[in-house]
């Protein structure tokens, strides 16, 4: 740890000297006599798939702040996603994407590397004006390395959000920690250790999305970080009949699945018109189970268990001719590499009572769709055991059942048999469709069956009682962030 502590001290000391001669901070001093805080969120990632640093954003802009948001431009515009129109993008340029056809996969990690690197360093000199900087990690490498060597150099204070463990994700995809997690696990865990600590040159603030993660990281780095729990936001919440039947209608065009039997915009397969002079609607009596699943179609999410649980699914109500079930519809949103492999594998079923779709949704008809659903299903794969998975909390906003892969940490935000249950296997997940699905009286609709009645019960007293994200965020990223521009700021005076 000495030597780990010398190396610090040198860098530092360099890295002053290096401050001398470049005077980014001349015109700051005349910003801080401005009345509202400024801070630059950051995620080297896709800004409209990012949602927790995207509500981060929003909350700084609702309390005040002045925001500017850097990352991926994406491939929808930002103004669809939610976003205040009062936060500031400042987009980042991608590492091109021949490299990894040109190259061998770990020499196109190291160019990589140094590309994002070198440009996220100078996107920083030129884009970084605001008082404080606010990083969302993953993913830490190279942006812990470049934002500290930015920081010291800016004399800017940081807040790091952790939401996961960048080195864990590499690990998921091979059976031992390679040569590349390892290094990426240094620049992760032991760099932040080093110099993103309490007593850094740096003033640093943290984060961390769980309490399993907030003593995880403790324990490994001593850093201590403050917990600040994924919350749905207002857009979730249960969807009104009227507005689901306009959704379903409009889904239908490119999903005819959705549609009614007479093809008419009169009737979905879930809702019809019952008074056409108001044009008022109500959901069918016959209407099947809407099951709804967020998928990022990669390892992280294997959606292999919920393939193998639904062949069962349909088995079981093949097999069982005297016995009502509800036919199932499954929709599954989210794009992702794995996503047109297992398009080809739904393909090939021959289901009879069930039927998968797989759309990229506009964002606002995600929270609509969920909010008509009966039942949510998460396979989200934590790599570290330690985050919460962020479908699950848009579900619960929308008062939706949840059938989660299990993990140790998830029941800090689903606890087993209360707002849902959870599962291991497909077996397990199939058991559970069959258990709440399966009519225990002729005379119960969809959703009807009491442990489905009682989770929506739960689920609806625990908003009423919960903070939401923005409430939240304001007792805790709020002051600590207002606190860290404040004695920068009076040391800078100084």
């Amino acid at each position: 740890m000495a030597t780990g502590g010398c190396i610090v001290n040198l860098f530092e000391i360099r890295m002053n000297r290096i401050y001398d001669f470049v005077q980014l901070t001349r015109d700051k001093r005349c910003r801080k006599m401005k009345s509202r805080p400024s801070i630059h969120v950051l995620v080297l990632g896709d800004v409209t798939r990012s949602p927790r640093i995207k509500n981060h954003a929003k909350s700084f802009s609702e309390d005040g702040w002045r925001a500017k948001f850097s990352g991926y431009r994406g491939d929808k515009p930002v103004s669809d996603d939610g976003v205040g129109d009062d936060v500031v993008y400042s987009y980042i340029m991608e590492p091109p994407a021949y490299l990894d056809n040109y190259f061998p996969r770990m020499l196109a990690l190291v160019i990589k590397m140094i590309f994002l690197s070198i440009w996220l360093f100078f996107h920083l000199v030129k884009n970084m004006h605001e008082d404080l900087l606010f990083v969302q990690s993953p993913p830490a490498a190279p942006t812990l390395v470049v934002v500290y060597c930015f920081a010291l150099l800016k004399r800017c204070p940081v807040c790091i959000d952790w939401h996961n463990y960048g080195y864990t994700i590499l690990d998921a995809t091979s059976k031992q920690m390679s040569v590349a997690s390892r290094v990426y696990r240094f620049m992760e865990l032991t760099f932040a250790s080093w110099f993103l600590n309490s007593n850094a040159l740096v003033k640093t603030r943290h984060f961390a999305v769980s309490k399993a993660l907030h003593l995880d990281l403790h324990d490994k780095t001593g850093i201590e970080a403050l917990v600040v729990y994924d919350k749905p936001t207002k857009d979730f919440r249960p969807t009104a009949v009227d507005d689901a039947h306009k959704l379903f209608v409009r889904l239908s065009l490119t999903y005819p699945q959705l549609g009614g039997l007479d093809g008419a915009a009169q009737s979905t397969i879930f809702t019809e018109v019952y008074d056409e002079s108001s044009g008022a609607c109500r959901w069918r009596v016959d209407r099947p189970a809407l099951v709804v699943s967020g998928c990022s179609w990669t390892p992280d999410d294997d959606f292999t268990v919920m393939v193998d649980a639904l062949d069962i699914y349909n088995a079981a109500v093949a097999s069982s001719p005297n016995i009502h079930f509800h036919k199932l519809v499954c929709v599954v949103t989210g794009r992702g590499p794995m996503k047109p492999h297992f398009q080809e594998v739904l393909r090939k079923k021959d289901w009879k009572h069930v039927v998968v779709l797989t759309p990229w949704l506009e964002w606002t008809d995600y929270p609509l769709l969920l909010g008509s659903a009966d039942l949510g299903v998460s396979l989200h794969r934590s790599t570290s055991n330690l985050d919460l998975p962020m479908k699950v909390v848009d579900l619960i906003g929308a008062e939706v059942p949840v059938l989660a892969l299990t993990y140790p940490a998830l029941s800090e935000l689903l606890p087993h048999g209360q707002l849902g249950y959870h599962f291991s296997t497909a077996e397990g997940l199939a058991n559970q469709l069959i258990h709440l699905l399966m009519p225990k009286e002729d005379f119960e609709g969809v959703g009807d069956s009491p442990d489905l009645v009682r989770c929506r019960r739960n689920l609806r007293k625990l908003k009423q009682v919960s903070k939401d994200w923005h409430a939240q965020w304001m007792e805790t990223v709020s002051p600590t962030c207002a606190e860290l521009v404040r004695r920068d700021t009076k040391e800078k005076w100084d």
